[in-house]
């Protein structure tokens, strides 16, 4: 049976690490505080948050059935959701596609077994951003390039400072933080447990991000999934952090591989991709795609 993993295909200088499964503790070892229904995997956390921000996220299996659950770096995927004035829940937190695969794995969260995991809150009002001192560097810069005498190189890194600082500070700009009734969920495809409610101040902006990123592909349903290949150009992708745009394609042809989507649907969606699609490298995925749906 073929495996397909959601990633991106590039690589970057930083340095790899292999993958490490996360520590996993008995139940009779799990803290009395931590409340999870029975029968069933769940997340606790304890909304407490330490002096660096940091809370802990307790997951615990309750069932009587092993999950195997992906992870990087022995981090779950585990992403807030925000409480909308609709009543309805948000991804809040932005998926960062991996600079390397190799920190990817699964692991088996056997029945009765536990870990426990931080995460990062803003748990206060975050202090306004000091946009006057960027400003400032910005003018500094142009001063100093009109009253210099710059060769072609150092002329080109100083504008590309400024367009550096100038980013920066569109971004510090367009933030609008609101303080939101939130809850942390496991994004994967074995288990979509979230944990009870608390609250945190969250990037407003930061939602909109969240749908048009891996994830928002990868757990899209079936006719979104249709729409999507039928005209990828209307997915409104979310640029990396690393400046790399998201496949579409690749993506939402991985994610038809899941089981969550059926035969029936899969093969519907992806024949008539396969039939309008010219380039060979999603020509090729798609089928193999197809293939691995129908044998099981």
């Amino acid at each position: 049976m073929k495996t397909f993993l959601l990633s991106l295909p590039f690589l970057f200088g930083a340095t790899c690490l292999l993958a490490q499964d996360p520590r996993l503790e008995t139940i009779e070892t799990l803290p009395e505080f931590v409340q999870t229904s029975d029968g069933e995997i769940g997340v606790y956390t304890n909304w407490e948050a330490n002096e660096n921000g940091m809370i802990e996220v307790y997951t615990v299996n309750r069932s009587e059935n092993s999950a195997k659950l992906q992870h990087n770096n022995g981090t779950l995927y585990l992403k807030m959701e925000a409480n909308n004035e609709e009543e309805n829940w948000e991804r809040c937190e932005i998926y960062i596609s991996p600079t390397c695969g190799t920190g990817l794995g699964e692991f088996t969260l056997k029945p009765n077994q536990w870990l426990m995991q931080p995460h990062w809150v803003q748990s206060s009002q975050p202090e306004a951003p000091d946009t006057p001192a960027i400003e400032n560097e910005i003018q500094e810069i142009k001063d100093f390039m009109a009253r210099a005498r710059l060769t072609k190189p150092a002329y080109d890194e100083k504008m590309a400072t400024i367009a550096a600082l100038e980013t920066r500070l569109e971004v510090l700009k367009s933030e609008k933080w609101e303080k939101r009734t939130v809850r942390l969920r496991i994004y994967d495809e074995s288990s979509k447990a979230f944990s009870n409610e608390g609250t945190s101040f969250v990037r407003v902006n930061e939602i909109e991000k969240c749908k048009g990123d891996a994830f928002a592909i990868k757990f899209a349903s079936t006719e979104r999934l249709r729409a999507i290949l039928g005209d990828p150009d209307s997915f409104n992708a979310t640029e990396t952090p690393y400046g790399i745009p998201l496949d579409v394609k690749h993506a939402a042809i991985l994610a038809l591989a899941a089981e969550t989507h059926s035969v029936e649907d899969t093969t519907e969606i992806l024949t008539a991709f396969t039939n309008t699609e010219t380039e060979t490298q999603y020509l090729s995925l798609a089928r193999s795609v197809l293939e691995t749906k129908t044998e099981k």
